[in-house]
């Protein structure tokens, strides 16, 4: 038993299903009128996943965007991970993940049939480390190499002062 919205066009109908996301359907109008319609929902192309950390811990509200030609489609995901976004072209579609101070996750989904299943995408455990230094006047100090051996990244102050680690 599915619970969907719909808005009946002409010979089609718009469906959206929390479970599935977008549906189109194709309605048969029986001789005896729409007593007795007929619905037959398909699953349209989209993309279906879940955003965790390198541990396996599901990621709320990461923020998942998907780059398309002209314009970009962004949704968070929900409690336990879960990210869908309806309405994809088949194909392979850029993707990146923004979620608080981790970095940026930069990778690829593969958008197929219905059948096709969910994609995990994974953004690491590890956390930005961000700060700024000044001298004792307060004042940036900028152009300052600033290196740990703990670090990846050894990053270069900006004109404010500031820096992230990664």
């Amino acid at each position: 038993h599915y619970h969907f919205y719909a808005v009946l066009k002409d010979t089609s109908v718009d469906a959206f299903t929390p479970e599935h996301g977008l549906a189109q359907a194709s309605v048969v109008v029986p001789q005896g009128g729409l007593a007795g319609l007929e619905l037959r929902l398909g699953a349209s192309l989209g993309l279906e996943g879940y955003v965790v950390t390198g541990s396996g811990v599901p990621v709320a509200g990461a923020r998942v965007i998907v780059a398309l030609d002209s314009e970009q489609l962004a949704v968070r995901s929900d409690e336990e991970g879960r990210v869908v976004i309806p309405g994809l072209a088949q194909g392979r579609h850029r993707v990146d993940i923004d979620y608080l101070d981790h970095p940026r996750l930069h990778t690829w989904a593969d958008v197929g049939d219905a059948t096709s299943g969910s994609t995990r995408f994974v953004i690491d455990d590890a956390v930005l480390l961000r700060g700024e230094i000044v001298d004792e006047f307060d004042r940036p100090l900028p152009d300052l190499l600033v290196a740990d051996d703990e670090w990846e990244s050894a990053p270069i102050t900006d004109a404010r002062g500031a820096f992230v680690l990664l």
